[in-house]
């Protein structure tokens, strides 16, 4: 191996090493790149029919910019109000809380948990 390879490998290692991303192995051995994100904010939608939520957070504290997201959430997705499971269709526009989500998911980000807090 060159020099130039090592030192190519060992930098393909540490970033994908330090990346918030994560992969992970479809069932048909296909690599997928899942890259989480938690945010704070509150359920401005609840779409039972399509399984979704659009969830809106501060996207910038400096600028006071607030951004929605349009979340996919299956059935997997764990959902916790005061401590106890809870369904989608216990959601309700202006709860607030917290969502992790996959934001690489396609063909919309997937929420893993919501945390709905009083």
């Amino acid at each position: 191996m060159t020099s130039k390879s090592v030192v190519l490998l060992l930098s393909l290692i540490a970033i994908l090493g330090f990346s918030p991303s994560r992969a992970v192995f479809a069932e048909d051995d296909t690599l997928v790149m899942e890259s989480f994100q938690t945010v704070s904010g509150s359920v401005t939608e609840v779409d039972t029919d399509h399984k979704r939520i659009t969830f809106r957070w501060m996207a910038d504290d400096l600028r006071l910019q607030y951004q929605d997201v349009v979340l996919d959430v299956p059935d997997t997705c764990v959902i916790t109000k005061n401590s106890e499971t809870i369904e989608l269709t216990d959601l309700e526009s202006g709860d607030s809380g917290t969502v992790r989500f996959d934001e690489n998911a396609q063909p919309l980000p997937k929420a893993s948990s919501i945390t709905i807090t009083e």
